[in-house]
């Protein structure tokens, strides 16, 4: 073999491992974007999650708040009704 075959042997080699650990490189990238995306995409539907948990509990909050309110009313509301029920008896009566 000669030394011309040799050396184009060798630039073969070396331009395939470069290729190869290139396209391993290339791999490597990937996946660590992916990795990223990944964290990212589970870091924003935490927060999504927690959005909607905070957002569900103020809902509930409120909602109980305005069910208390309301039975308030209703119960003050039917203590008048039967204040003047009584008061019409009382007006029938005498």
């Amino acid at each position: 073999m000669t030394a011309e075959k040799r050396q184009l042997n060798t630039l073969q080699y070396f331009f395939f491992f470069f290729f190869f650990c290139h396209q391993n490189l290339v791999v490597a990238i990937n996946i660590v974007i992916m990795c990223i995306i990944s964290a990212i995409n589970e870091y924003n539907m935490c927060n999504r999650s927690a959005i909607k948990e905070y957002n569900m509990s103020n809902t509930s909050a409120i909602n109980e708040y305005n069910m208390c309110n309301t039975s308030s009313l209703n119960e003050y509301n039917q203590i008048l009704l039967n204040m003047a029920t009584l008061i019409n008896f009382k007006k029938c009566v005498n």
